[in-house]
């Protein structure tokens, strides 16, 4: 890939990476920190990474790439802190949830609250299991994506979604009470 297709790549689909990013880490620090560290690594690598043209489809496989990138140097990043998963306050002033409806401002507030038990409860999920659901809702791959992105069978990543949900709806039935 060469130094123009790389800027390309970057403006069409680099809101996305940084977004990935931001979910991973949970700060806006701490994203621009593993964006930069992501794109500096996928630039060194860029004669390596295969972009033959700049069809979307084509940008995008080449994203997903770069967002594996990503995952390799979070987890990296968490091993060199000595934690496996940081622990994140949802009610971060730096990166708050910013909800628009055209509702009412009481229906607003209750939807951003429950977005943030949802996402408490996605941070709370195994390390496996949190990537996956990341990929797939976030980074919105698909799950042959994921599976290239994890290196890990399509089985796998649909199983891990399944046990995810599941996993999630319990904890979230337990948060509202909703058990019959």
């Amino acid at each position: 890939m060469d130094r123009k297709m790389f800027e390309k790549l970057i403006e069409r689909q680099g809101d996305r990476i940084f977004n990935f990013c931001a979910h991973l880490c949970g700060n806006r620090d701490e994203a621009e920190e593993l964006f930069q560290d992501t794109m500096l690594k996928a630039f060194e690598l860029k004669e390596k990474i295969r972009l033959d043209n700049d069809e979307a489809a084509e940008i995008k496989r080449t994203a997903n790439y770069i967002i594996g990138i990503s995952l390799k140097l979070n987890k990296a990043r968490l091993k060199k802190k000595g934690r496996e998963m940081l622990n994140i306050s949802l009610d971060d002033e730096e990166h708050p949830v910013n909800i628009i409806y055209d509702s009412d401002p009481e229906a607003d507030l209750i939807r951003s609250e429950e977005i943030k038990l949802v996402e408490k409860a996605v941070k709370n999920l195994p390390d496996r299991m949190m990537k996956t659901v990341y990929l797939y809702y976030y980074a919105e791959m698909g799950v042959e994506e994921i599976s290239k992105v994890l290196h890990i069978p399509k089985g796998t990543v649909m199983s891990r979604l399944y046990k995810a949900r599941e996993k999630l709806r319990k904890m979230l039935e337990k948060e509202f009470d909703l058990k019959n």
